[in-house]
């Protein structure tokens, strides 16, 4: 298949639409924590920010579980 052709499939128009949406979120938020005024109690509120933006757009519920799952294990006492 040529490149011609993928573009004008829209399934992977719209699957690449999706992906960018996920990945500006990640994005933003690797961003938010790896700044040089982050600090560990910051990283709560911008995984809930994270998993807030990703309901909020619509998303598959199971990516807001991986979001949810992730959080679960990113977080430690340290950061409460």
């Amino acid at each position: 298949m040529n490149i011609a052709n993928k573009v004008k499939n829209i399934g992977i128009k719209r699957n690449a639409e999706d992906f960018l949406i996920r990945l500006k979120q990640i994005s933003v938020a690797l961003d938010r924590v790896q700044s040089d005024t982050c600090v560990i109690s910051e990283t709560v509120q911008i995984w809930e920010d994270m998993e807030k933006t990703f309901k909020e757009n619509d998303q598959p519920v199971s990516i807001v579980k991986h979001v949810k799952d992730r959080y679960n294990q990113a977080m430690t006492d340290s950061h409460f």
